[in-house]
Protein backbone atom coordinates (compact mmCIF):
# COMPACT_ATOMS: atom_id res chain seq x y z
CA UNK A 1 0.00 0.00 0.00
CA UNK A 2 3.23 2.32 0.10
CA UNK A 3 3.22 3.06 3.79
CA UNK A 4 5.38 1.95 6.63
CA UNK A 5 2.91 1.60 9.26
CA UNK A 6 2.46 -2.32 9.96
CA UNK A 7 -0.54 -4.02 11.97
CA UNK A 8 -0.04 -6.12 15.04
CA UNK A 9 -1.36 -9.72 15.61
CA UNK A 10 -4.45 -8.04 17.05
CA UNK A 11 -4.35 -5.83 14.14
CA UNK A 12 -4.33 -8.49 11.54
CA UNK A 13 -7.45 -10.33 13.28
CA UNK A 14 -9.83 -7.69 13.38
CA UNK A 15 -9.17 -6.55 9.55
CA UNK A 16 -9.23 -10.82 8.54
CA UNK A 17 -12.88 -10.70 10.27
CA UNK A 18 -14.10 -8.16 8.06
CA UNK A 19 -15.84 -10.02 4.94
CA UNK A 20 -14.66 -7.29 2.55
CA UNK A 21 -10.73 -8.03 3.33
CA UNK A 22 -9.03 -9.80 0.61
CA UNK A 23 -6.01 -10.51 1.99
CA UNK A 24 -4.07 -8.68 4.85
CA UNK A 25 -0.82 -9.37 5.84
CA UNK A 26 1.49 -7.03 8.45
CA UNK A 27 2.51 -5.03 5.59
CA UNK A 28 -0.40 -4.73 3.63
CA UNK A 29 -4.01 -5.52 2.47
CA UNK A 30 -6.20 -5.77 -0.21
CA UNK A 31 -10.01 -5.58 -0.70
CA UNK A 32 -12.65 -7.26 -2.34
CA UNK A 33 -14.44 -6.59 -5.31
CA UNK A 34 -17.49 -5.86 -3.24
CA UNK A 35 -15.93 -3.58 -1.35
CA UNK A 36 -14.93 -1.05 -4.17
CA UNK A 37 -18.24 -1.62 -5.35
CA UNK A 38 -19.85 -0.63 -2.14
CA UNK A 39 -17.04 1.98 -1.48
CA UNK A 40 -17.83 3.88 -4.54
CA UNK A 41 -21.79 3.62 -4.42
CA UNK A 42 -21.09 5.50 -0.86
CA UNK A 43 -19.09 8.35 -2.11
CA UNK A 44 -21.12 8.64 -5.11
CA UNK A 45 -24.00 9.34 -2.21
CA UNK A 46 -21.32 12.33 -0.88
CA UNK A 47 -19.32 9.82 2.01
CA UNK A 48 -15.37 10.62 1.95
CA UNK A 49 -13.30 7.85 2.28
CA UNK A 50 -12.64 8.10 6.04
CA UNK A 51 -16.76 7.84 6.09
CA UNK A 52 -17.05 5.44 4.14
CA UNK A 53 -14.35 2.76 5.22
CA UNK A 54 -15.82 3.26 8.49
CA UNK A 55 -19.94 2.52 7.05
CA UNK A 56 -18.05 -0.62 5.78
CA UNK A 57 -16.63 -1.56 9.41
CA UNK A 58 -13.11 -0.96 9.32
CA UNK A 59 -11.59 1.24 12.00
CA UNK A 60 -9.70 3.97 10.55
CA UNK A 61 -7.69 4.35 13.17
CA UNK A 62 -5.65 0.69 12.54
CA UNK A 63 -5.35 1.90 9.03
CA UNK A 64 -4.35 5.24 8.57
CA UNK A 65 -4.37 7.93 6.99
CA UNK A 66 -2.25 7.80 4.59
CA UNK A 67 -3.30 3.88 3.27
CA UNK A 68 -7.30 5.29 3.59
CA UNK A 69 -6.34 7.85 1.27
CA UNK A 70 -4.01 5.99 -1.20
CA UNK A 71 -6.96 3.60 -1.17
CA UNK A 72 -10.00 6.23 -2.22
CA UNK A 73 -7.56 7.30 -4.61
CA UNK A 74 -7.39 4.27 -6.41
CA UNK A 75 -10.70 2.62 -6.09
CA UNK A 76 -11.88 6.54 -8.13
CA UNK A 77 -9.49 5.60 -10.72
CA UNK A 78 -10.45 2.28 -11.08
CA UNK A 79 -14.19 3.71 -11.30
CA UNK A 80 -13.47 6.16 -13.82
CA UNK A 81 -11.50 3.86 -15.99
CA UNK A 82 -12.68 1.60 -19.08
CA UNK A 83 -11.91 -1.53 -17.48
CA UNK A 84 -13.87 -0.60 -14.39
CA UNK A 85 -12.99 -2.16 -10.88
CA UNK A 86 -11.04 -5.22 -10.40
CA UNK A 87 -10.09 -7.51 -6.90
CA UNK A 88 -6.82 -6.90 -5.15
CA UNK A 89 -4.12 -4.41 -5.11
CA UNK A 90 -2.64 -4.89 -8.07
CA UNK A 91 -3.80 -7.23 -11.25
CA UNK A 92 -5.97 -10.07 -10.52
CA UNK A 93 -9.21 -10.00 -11.83
CA UNK A 94 -10.60 -7.56 -13.77
CA UNK A 95 -14.45 -6.72 -14.25
CA UNK A 96 -15.35 -4.93 -17.51
CA UNK A 97 -19.03 -3.69 -19.02
CA UNK A 98 -19.92 -7.28 -20.43
CA UNK A 99 -17.09 -9.37 -21.46
CA UNK A 100 -15.98 -12.52 -19.60
CA UNK A 101 -13.87 -12.47 -16.27
CA UNK A 102 -10.42 -13.31 -17.36
CA UNK A 103 -6.65 -11.97 -15.91
CA UNK A 104 -5.27 -8.67 -17.23
CA UNK A 105 -2.21 -10.35 -18.61
CA UNK A 106 -4.14 -12.82 -20.76
CA UNK A 107 -6.49 -9.93 -22.06
CA UNK A 108 -5.84 -9.57 -25.91
CA UNK A 109 -5.53 -5.69 -27.64
CA UNK A 110 -8.77 -6.61 -29.49
CA UNK A 111 -10.65 -7.44 -26.67
CA UNK A 112 -9.29 -4.42 -24.83
CA UNK A 113 -10.53 -2.66 -27.48
CA UNK A 114 -13.85 -4.04 -27.64
CA UNK A 115 -14.31 -3.60 -24.04
CA UNK A 116 -13.37 0.25 -23.84
CA UNK A 117 -15.90 1.06 -26.69
CA UNK A 118 -18.66 -0.86 -25.15
CA UNK A 119 -18.07 1.57 -21.63
CA UNK A 120 -17.59 4.19 -23.88
CA UNK A 121 -20.99 3.71 -26.07
CA UNK A 122 -22.79 2.57 -22.56
CA UNK A 123 -21.53 6.45 -21.25
CA UNK A 124 -23.50 8.01 -24.32
CA UNK A 125 -26.21 6.28 -23.97
CA UNK A 126 -26.44 7.06 -19.87
CA UNK A 127 -26.02 10.64 -20.36
CA UNK A 128 -28.06 10.79 -23.51
CA UNK A 129 -30.93 9.64 -20.84
CA UNK A 130 -29.73 11.81 -18.29
CA UNK A 131 -30.66 14.86 -20.23
CA UNK A 132 -34.28 13.57 -21.71
CA UNK A 133 -35.03 13.17 -18.49
CA UNK A 134 -34.20 16.56 -17.43
CA UNK A 135 -35.77 18.17 -20.40
CA UNK A 136 -38.80 16.12 -19.87
CA UNK A 137 -39.14 17.19 -16.30
CA UNK A 138 -38.87 20.25 -16.98
CA UNK A 139 -41.75 20.41 -19.70
CA UNK A 140 -44.26 18.89 -17.36
CA UNK A 141 -43.57 21.94 -14.87
CA UNK A 142 -43.60 24.04 -17.76
CA UNK A 143 -40.07 25.37 -18.62
CA UNK A 144 -37.94 24.69 -21.56
CA UNK A 145 -35.04 23.75 -18.84
CA UNK A 146 -34.87 23.34 -14.89
CA UNK A 147 -33.99 26.40 -13.92
CA UNK A 148 -33.01 26.20 -9.57
CA UNK A 149 -29.93 24.09 -8.74
CA UNK A 150 -31.61 22.17 -6.42
CA UNK A 151 -33.76 20.29 -9.51
CA UNK A 152 -30.72 19.69 -11.11
CA UNK A 153 -29.09 18.10 -8.04
CA UNK A 154 -31.98 16.44 -7.37
CA UNK A 155 -31.94 14.76 -10.98
CA UNK A 156 -27.84 13.74 -10.47
CA UNK A 157 -28.76 12.09 -7.25
CA UNK A 158 -31.57 10.03 -9.38
CA UNK A 159 -29.54 9.35 -11.48
CA UNK A 160 -26.79 8.01 -9.35
CA UNK A 161 -29.05 5.64 -8.00
CA UNK A 162 -30.17 3.49 -10.97
CA UNK A 163 -28.12 0.84 -10.45
CA UNK A 164 -26.80 0.36 -14.18
CA UNK A 165 -25.28 3.66 -13.79
CA UNK A 166 -21.74 3.71 -14.55
CA UNK A 167 -21.44 7.90 -14.69
CA UNK A 168 -19.92 9.52 -11.71
CA UNK A 169 -20.62 12.51 -9.99
CA UNK A 170 -18.22 14.89 -12.22
CA UNK A 171 -19.78 13.82 -15.56
CA UNK A 172 -23.43 14.39 -14.46
CA UNK A 173 -22.39 17.47 -12.82
CA UNK A 174 -20.52 18.59 -16.20
CA UNK A 175 -24.11 17.65 -17.86
CA UNK A 176 -25.99 19.59 -15.65
CA UNK A 177 -24.28 22.52 -15.44
CA UNK A 178 -23.69 22.62 -11.90
CA UNK A 179 -20.08 22.10 -9.84
CA UNK A 180 -19.57 18.64 -7.67
CA UNK A 181 -18.77 20.92 -4.83
CA UNK A 182 -22.53 22.46 -4.66
CA UNK A 183 -23.81 18.97 -5.28
CA UNK A 184 -22.03 17.73 -2.17
CA UNK A 185 -23.12 20.55 -0.13
CA UNK A 186 -26.69 19.64 -0.76
CA UNK A 187 -26.35 16.14 -0.08
CA UNK A 188 -25.10 17.35 3.46
CA UNK A 189 -27.92 19.84 3.49
CA UNK A 190 -30.63 18.02 3.19
CA UNK A 191 -31.70 17.77 6.92
CA UNK A 192 -31.62 21.65 7.11
CA UNK A 193 -33.27 21.99 3.61
CA UNK A 194 -36.28 19.87 5.22
CA UNK A 195 -36.58 22.19 8.17
CA UNK A 196 -36.58 25.13 6.05
CA UNK A 197 -39.78 23.80 3.74
CA UNK A 198 -41.29 22.71 7.23
CA UNK A 199 -41.08 26.43 8.16
CA UNK A 200 -42.12 27.26 4.68
CA UNK A 201 -45.41 25.88 4.93
CA UNK A 202 -46.37 26.83 8.52
CA UNK A 203 -45.79 30.52 7.25
CA UNK A 204 -47.57 29.51 3.89
CA UNK A 205 -50.89 28.18 6.10
CA UNK A 206 -50.76 32.03 7.82
CA UNK A 207 -50.27 33.24 4.24
CA UNK A 208 -53.48 31.34 3.15
CA UNK A 209 -55.79 32.24 6.26
CA UNK A 210 -54.80 36.02 5.57
CA UNK A 211 -55.87 35.69 1.46
CA UNK A 212 -58.66 33.44 2.20
CA UNK A 213 -59.97 35.77 5.01
CA UNK A 214 -63.98 36.94 4.51
CA UNK A 215 -63.54 35.46 0.83
CA UNK A 216 -62.11 37.78 -1.07
CA UNK A 217 -58.66 37.17 -2.89
CA UNK A 218 -56.20 39.71 -1.98
CA UNK A 219 -52.19 40.44 -3.34
CA UNK A 220 -49.17 40.35 -1.55
CA UNK A 221 -50.02 43.84 0.30
CA UNK A 222 -52.81 42.84 0.92
CA UNK A 223 -52.11 39.61 2.97
CA UNK A 224 -49.28 41.85 4.51
CA UNK A 225 -52.06 43.94 6.33
CA UNK A 226 -54.14 41.16 7.13
CA UNK A 227 -51.61 39.50 8.80
CA UNK A 228 -50.60 42.47 10.86
CA UNK A 229 -54.26 42.53 11.88
CA UNK A 230 -53.63 39.13 12.99
CA UNK A 231 -50.54 39.94 14.74
CA UNK A 232 -48.38 38.01 12.36
CA UNK A 233 -45.41 40.03 11.35
CA UNK A 234 -44.03 38.86 8.10
CA UNK A 235 -41.99 40.24 5.21
CA UNK A 236 -43.34 41.25 1.76
CA UNK A 237 -40.61 39.89 -0.28
CA UNK A 238 -41.16 36.53 1.86
CA UNK A 239 -44.57 36.65 0.83
CA UNK A 240 -44.28 37.41 -2.89
CA UNK A 241 -41.66 34.58 -2.67
CA UNK A 242 -43.80 31.81 -0.77
CA UNK A 243 -46.74 32.57 -3.49
CA UNK A 244 -44.41 31.99 -5.90
CA UNK A 245 -43.17 28.86 -4.15
CA UNK A 246 -46.74 27.62 -3.83
CA UNK A 247 -48.41 28.81 -7.01
CA UNK A 248 -50.63 30.99 -4.96
CA UNK A 249 -51.72 33.74 -7.41
CA UNK A 250 -54.24 37.15 -6.95
CA UNK A 251 -56.42 38.18 -10.15
CA UNK A 252 -54.99 41.01 -11.37
CA UNK A 253 -56.79 44.05 -12.26
CA UNK A 254 -56.21 44.60 -16.44
CA UNK A 255 -57.56 47.90 -18.34
CA UNK A 256 -61.28 47.52 -19.68
CA UNK A 257 -60.74 48.46 -23.55
CA UNK A 258 -64.29 49.06 -23.89
CA UNK A 259 -65.11 51.60 -21.45
CA UNK A 260 -67.04 54.46 -22.85
CA UNK A 261 -66.89 58.10 -22.01
CA UNK A 262 -70.42 59.20 -21.52
CA UNK A 263 -70.99 62.29 -22.70
CA UNK A 264 -72.92 64.62 -20.46
CA UNK A 265 -76.12 66.46 -21.06
CA UNK A 266 -76.27 69.73 -19.73
CA UNK A 267 -79.51 70.07 -18.08
CA UNK A 268 -78.50 72.33 -15.49
CA UNK A 269 -75.06 74.44 -15.14
CA UNK A 270 -71.77 72.82 -15.01
CA UNK A 271 -70.25 73.58 -11.73
CA UNK A 272 -66.11 74.75 -11.49
CA UNK A 273 -63.34 72.18 -10.49
CA UNK A 274 -62.40 72.65 -6.28
CA UNK A 275 -60.50 69.34 -5.89
CA UNK A 276 -57.92 70.08 -8.83
CA UNK A 277 -56.44 66.75 -7.52
CA UNK A 278 -56.00 67.36 -3.72
CA UNK A 279 -57.29 64.51 -2.35
CA UNK A 280 -55.81 64.21 1.14
CA UNK A 281 -54.46 68.02 2.35
CA UNK A 282 -57.81 69.21 3.07
CA UNK A 283 -58.56 65.89 5.45
CA UNK A 284 -60.90 63.75 6.30
CA UNK A 285 -64.69 64.94 5.29
CA UNK A 286 -63.01 67.73 2.94
CA UNK A 287 -63.46 66.14 0.10
CA UNK A 288 -66.11 63.55 -1.24
CA UNK A 289 -66.22 61.74 -4.76
CA UNK A 290 -69.39 60.68 -6.11
CA UNK A 291 -70.23 58.15 -9.33
CA UNK A 292 -72.55 55.64 -11.25
CA UNK A 293 -71.12 52.48 -11.96
CA UNK A 294 -73.08 49.98 -14.06
CA UNK A 295 -72.90 45.80 -12.77
CA UNK A 296 -74.05 42.87 -14.38
CA UNK A 297 -76.86 40.97 -14.17
CA UNK A 298 -78.55 38.26 -15.63
CA UNK A 299 -78.16 40.07 -19.30
CA UNK A 300 -79.21 43.27 -18.20
CA UNK A 301 -77.20 45.62 -15.72
CA UNK A 302 -78.20 47.46 -12.59
CA UNK A 303 -76.86 50.42 -11.16
CA UNK A 304 -74.65 51.51 -7.98
CA UNK A 305 -74.07 55.21 -6.86
CA UNK A 306 -71.41 55.98 -4.36
CA UNK A 307 -69.75 58.65 -2.37
CA UNK A 308 -66.46 58.38 -1.13
CA UNK A 309 -63.83 60.10 1.30
CA UNK A 310 -61.11 60.44 -0.37
CA UNK A 311 -58.94 61.29 2.46
CA UNK A 312 -60.13 58.03 4.10
CA UNK A 313 -61.41 56.12 1.13
CA UNK A 314 -64.20 55.17 3.72
CA UNK A 315 -67.65 54.81 1.08
CA UNK A 316 -70.07 57.00 3.46
CA UNK A 317 -73.35 56.37 1.35
CA UNK A 318 -74.15 54.18 -1.29
CA UNK A 319 -77.09 52.77 -3.23
CA UNK A 320 -78.30 50.91 -5.77
CA UNK A 321 -81.70 50.74 -8.39
CA UNK A 322 -82.51 48.52 -11.10
CA UNK A 323 -82.42 51.50 -13.32
CA UNK A 324 -81.18 54.91 -14.02
CA UNK A 325 -83.59 56.92 -12.72
CA UNK A 326 -82.03 60.20 -10.71
CA UNK A 327 -84.14 59.18 -7.55
CA UNK A 328 -81.01 56.79 -6.42
CA UNK A 329 -78.29 59.12 -6.85
CA UNK A 330 -80.37 61.37 -4.77
CA UNK A 331 -80.58 58.94 -2.08
CA UNK A 332 -77.43 58.59 -1.69
CA UNK A 333 -76.70 62.20 -0.85
CA UNK A 334 -79.71 61.66 1.59
CA UNK A 335 -78.20 58.59 3.21
CA UNK A 336 -74.60 60.82 3.47
CA UNK A 337 -76.24 63.71 5.28
CA UNK A 338 -78.29 61.27 7.47
CA UNK A 339 -75.36 59.65 8.57
CA UNK A 340 -72.62 61.75 8.44
CA UNK A 341 -74.18 65.09 8.84
CA UNK A 342 -72.41 65.88 11.87
CA UNK A 343 -69.31 65.47 10.21
CA UNK A 344 -69.75 67.63 7.28
CA UNK A 345 -68.84 71.43 7.28
CA UNK A 346 -69.87 74.13 4.72
CA UNK A 347 -66.55 73.61 3.51
CA UNK A 348 -66.96 70.41 2.65
CA UNK A 349 -66.99 69.77 -1.51
CA UNK A 350 -68.84 66.52 -3.27
CA UNK A 351 -66.82 65.90 -6.63
CA UNK A 352 -68.38 64.66 -9.59
CA UNK A 353 -67.89 64.27 -13.48
CA UNK A 354 -70.44 66.19 -15.90
CA UNK A 355 -73.38 63.24 -16.01
CA UNK A 356 -76.78 64.22 -16.40
CA UNK A 357 -77.78 62.95 -12.95
CA UNK A 358 -75.28 65.36 -11.53
CA UNK A 359 -76.17 68.31 -14.08
CA UNK A 360 -79.95 67.90 -13.17
CA UNK A 361 -82.07 70.46 -10.96
CA UNK A 362 -82.76 67.80 -8.44
CA UNK A 363 -79.22 67.06 -7.46
CA UNK A 364 -77.96 70.57 -7.60
CA UNK A 365 -80.98 71.98 -5.40
CA UNK A 366 -80.54 68.69 -2.74
CA UNK A 367 -76.48 69.63 -2.86
CA UNK A 368 -77.40 73.34 -1.71
CA UNK A 369 -80.11 72.18 0.49
CA UNK A 370 -77.67 70.34 2.28
CA UNK A 371 -74.89 73.11 2.41
CA UNK A 372 -72.47 71.23 0.66
CA UNK A 373 -70.30 73.05 -2.36
CA UNK A 374 -70.53 70.75 -5.67
CA UNK A 375 -67.53 70.29 -7.45
CA UNK A 376 -66.85 69.36 -11.15
CA UNK A 377 -64.82 67.90 -13.63
CA UNK A 378 -64.17 69.23 -17.20
CA UNK A 379 -65.74 66.86 -19.71
CA UNK A 380 -63.89 63.73 -20.67
CA UNK A 381 -61.22 64.01 -17.90
CA UNK A 382 -61.53 61.31 -14.91
CA UNK A 383 -58.31 61.83 -13.25
CA UNK A 384 -60.17 64.29 -10.16
CA UNK A 385 -62.72 61.37 -9.77
CA UNK A 386 -59.80 59.06 -10.05
CA UNK A 387 -59.86 57.13 -6.71
CA UNK A 388 -63.90 56.62 -7.08
CA UNK A 389 -62.82 54.59 -10.57
CA UNK A 390 -60.06 52.84 -8.80
CA UNK A 391 -62.59 51.81 -6.18
CA UNK A 392 -65.26 50.56 -8.58
CA UNK A 393 -62.75 48.80 -10.74
CA UNK A 394 -61.21 46.62 -7.55
CA UNK A 395 -64.72 45.85 -6.83
CA UNK A 396 -65.84 44.57 -9.69
CA UNK A 397 -62.64 42.43 -9.63
CA UNK A 398 -63.05 40.88 -6.18
CA UNK A 399 -66.63 39.93 -6.79
CA UNK A 400 -65.87 38.49 -10.21
CA UNK A 401 -66.83 35.40 -8.66
CA UNK A 402 -69.86 36.21 -7.41
CA UNK A 403 -70.95 38.50 -10.11
CA UNK A 404 -72.21 35.11 -12.66
CA UNK A 405 -74.34 33.62 -9.54
CA UNK A 406 -76.94 36.29 -9.04
CA UNK A 407 -80.23 35.44 -10.30
CA UNK A 408 -82.17 38.35 -8.58
CA UNK A 409 -81.87 42.27 -7.72
CA UNK A 410 -82.15 41.25 -4.22
CA UNK A 411 -79.20 38.74 -4.44
CA UNK A 412 -76.63 41.34 -5.66
CA UNK A 413 -77.54 43.72 -3.46
CA UNK A 414 -77.11 41.70 -0.68
CA UNK A 415 -73.10 40.40 -2.01
CA UNK A 416 -72.55 44.36 -2.65
CA UNK A 417 -73.74 44.99 1.06
CA UNK A 418 -71.97 42.23 2.39
CA UNK A 419 -68.79 43.24 0.47
CA UNK A 420 -69.14 46.65 1.19
CA UNK A 421 -69.05 45.66 4.77
CA UNK A 422 -65.52 44.26 4.48
CA UNK A 423 -64.15 47.03 2.40
CA UNK A 424 -64.50 49.08 5.28
CA UNK A 425 -64.26 47.02 8.10
CA UNK A 426 -61.64 44.68 7.32
CA UNK A 427 -60.29 45.68 3.53
CA UNK A 428 -56.63 47.19 5.00
CA UNK A 429 -54.97 49.30 2.19
CA UNK A 430 -50.86 50.24 1.74
CA UNK A 431 -51.86 53.65 1.50
CA UNK A 432 -53.53 54.35 4.88
CA UNK A 433 -50.90 53.46 6.80
CA UNK A 434 -52.08 49.38 6.49
CA UNK A 435 -55.41 49.70 7.87
CA UNK A 436 -58.90 49.67 6.78
CA UNK A 437 -60.55 52.87 5.84
CA UNK A 438 -62.55 53.23 9.01
CA UNK A 439 -59.82 52.44 11.12
CA UNK A 440 -57.78 55.17 9.31
CA UNK A 441 -60.44 57.47 10.10
CA UNK A 442 -60.59 56.26 13.86
CA UNK A 443 -57.03 56.64 13.93
CA UNK A 444 -56.14 60.12 12.32
CA UNK A 445 -59.13 61.69 14.38
CA UNK A 446 -58.21 60.21 17.68
CA UNK A 447 -54.16 59.14 17.35
CA UNK A 448 -54.91 55.49 18.66
CA UNK A 449 -53.96 52.36 16.61
CA UNK A 450 -56.06 49.17 16.61
CA UNK A 451 -55.99 46.83 19.68
CA UNK A 452 -54.35 43.72 18.80
CA UNK A 453 -52.81 44.91 15.73
CA UNK A 454 -48.91 44.90 15.31
CA UNK A 455 -47.77 48.24 15.01
CA UNK A 456 -45.97 49.55 12.16
CA UNK A 457 -42.36 49.65 13.31
CA UNK A 458 -40.65 47.94 15.83
CA UNK A 459 -37.54 49.27 17.69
Amino acid sequence: MGTKKKFTPEELKHLQANPYTLRVTADSISYTLAFKEAFWALSLQGYTGTAAFRKLGYNTEVLGFERIHNTTKRIRREARSPEGFHEGARGGVRISGGGNNQTEGASAPSDEAARRMKREILCLQQQMAFLKKSHAAARQAGRIAMDSAGERFEAIRAALADRNNILTVKDLCELAGVSRSGYYNWVRSEKNRELREAKDRAAFEQILEAYRFRGYAKGVRGIHMRLLHMGIRMNVKKIRRLMRKYKLTCPIRKPNPYRRLQRSIRMGSAAENLVNREFESHGPRAILLTDITYIPLCGRFCYLSTILDSCTKQVLAYAMSESLEVDFVLETVQLLVKHHGISLSKETVIHSDQGTHYTSLKFIQLVENSALRRSMSRRGNCWDNAPQESFFGHMKDELASEIPGWTSFEAAKASIDRWMDYYNNDRCQWDLAKLSPNEYYHYITTGEYPAGMLPLWVK
